[in-house]
């Protein structure tokens, strides 16, 4: 007989004697084991009795089939499917019935197999419609990368499943379309990062309008370019943040001009009165607040408040000059008339700053009482100078008391700081004197 399949089973009974040996071409076989080759196979029982039979195994196409379903891996890929497909035509080879019936384990995995080839397959149609669905290359436009975006994706899952770029009949259209697009979405992503590396609206600065003013530019320049697909744009690179990013930029801008405008409308007055004095100072920390936000201002915009605050530095420098040189004059009771000049210099830094400036009431009792010691003096000295004046050209004796009394006044004077050269007519007296001398030598 003639078998399709391996192993067999070989097997013999005895009428009773008891059996003696099973072989195949003379080898013993036991009894119920296995047979993988024909032969002939001969049993004999204790009587000597021997009984043959021919066995004929031609198991090429079940041993293939079984081969090939056994080589198929666990996890099948589509890089498989020839080996699935081979599988098949190996079972699809094994006609006879028996044969067949033995490779049940077999069929069971490459219909499996079978199944994930039909279901990748399956999903390959899928993407190439994705793929025939786009627009023609030279007719695709920003709105269609959605579109592709989702083909990219999908081929990435079969990529993962063992397809390849050969396996998808219109792959090439679909690198087209990518090639295109590509460029797009690179001109989107350039406009995008600019949008990205601008602060959030509410930290947005003065020092960020360059940047700001940049991506505004760039994004125009794309809606240009994309006319018809402003919205997907908008959308792409976050033109509503753009947005709210000027528009916090412009309220700090309006701020600015404000400012500026402030700053060239202002009366200044330049004094040392306080009222005064906190306008400079305010707009001048409103600047330096701005300032420090990285605003910026010309030179031109800011000269108004530059010139006040020269002017007022000027002025206090002037003040403070004049309250020191009140507190350098010494009290009242210790005026010389060698402070003469420096009591006028005070008084007249004081008088300078008359409606610019105030005194205390101590600064000004005491600038006062000087003035009124150098005027006593003065008033002194020309009153000796009068009394000179009212001597005779020729002295004598008559004359002692009143030219006695004229030296006495003098000793006074010089006691008060007064030098002879402060007598306008010292050398008239010193004559006189001279005369009286002489006149009672005589």
């Amino acid at each position: 007989a003639t078998y399709y399949y391996q192993p067999l089973t070989g097997s013999a009974a005895d009428n009773g004697s008891g059996l003696a040996s099973i072989t195949l071409d003379g080898a013993a076989v036991e009894n119920g084991g296995t047979i993988a080759a024909g032969g002939t196979l001969a049993a004999t029982d204790n009587r000597g009795n021997t009984a043959t039979y021919t066995v004929t195994v031609d198991s090429a196409d079940y041993d293939a089939a079984r081969e090939a379903a056994a080589a198929l891996p666990e996890t099948i890929t589509y890089a498989d499917k020839a080996a699935v497909k081979a599988a098949r035509t190996a079972l699809n080879a094994v006609t006879d019935e028996a044969a067949r019936s033995k490779l049940g384990e077999a069929e069971t995995k490459v219909t499996a197999a079978e199944g994930v080839i039909a279901a990748i397959e399956t999903d390959i149609s899928e993407v190439e419609e994705l793929i025939n669905a786009l627009p023609a290359t030279d007719t695709l436009t920003v709105k269609d990368t959605p579109a592709l975006s989702e083909i990219e994706t999908a081929l990435a899952a079969l990529e993962a499943q063992g397809v390849t770029s050969g396996d998808i009949d219109n792959y090439e259209t679909y690198t087209a379309a990518k090639a295109k697009l590509e460029a797009v979405m690179a001109e989107i992503n350039e406009v995008k990062d600019l949008i990205d590396a601008l602060p959030v609206a509410e930290e947005v600065g003065y020092g960020d309008e360059a940047a700001v003013a940049a991506a505004e530019k760039a994004l125009e320049d794309l809606r240009a370019k994309y006319a018809g697909d402003v919205d997907y744009i908008d959308e792409a690179v976050g033109a509503e943040t753009l947005a709210a990013v000027r528009k916090s930029l412009d309220g700090l801008l309006a701020e600015q001009e404000a400012l500026i405008e402030k700053i060239a409308a202002t009366e200044y007055n330049i004094t040392m009165f306080e009222k005064d004095i906190a306008v400079i100072t305010g707009l001048r920390a409103e600047v330096d607040e701005m300032i420090a936000r990285d605003a910026t201002f010309t030179a031109d915009e800011l000269k108004p408040l530059t010139d006040a605050e020269t002017a007022l530095a000027a002025l206090t420098e002037q003040s403070e000059a004049a309250h020191a040189a009140v507190a350098a004059l010494p009290e009242a009771a210790d005026v010389l008339y060698t402070d003469k000049d420096a009591v006028a210099d005070a008084a007249a830094q004081v008088a300078a700053l008359e409606g610019k400036d105030t005194f205390t009431a101590e600064e000004t009792a005491k600038l006062e009482a000087v003035q009124a010691v150098i005027t006593a003096i003065e008033e002194d000295i020309a009153d000796v100078e009068a009394r000179i004046e009212a001597l005779p050209a020729s002295v004598t004796v008559s004359n002692a008391a009143d030219v006695d009394a004229i030296g006495d006044a003098l000793e006074l004077l010089k006691a008060r700081g007064v030098a002879e050269t402060d007598i306008s007519n010292y050398d008239t007296y010193v004559t006189a004197k001279q005369q009286l001398t002489d006149v009672l030598a005589e």
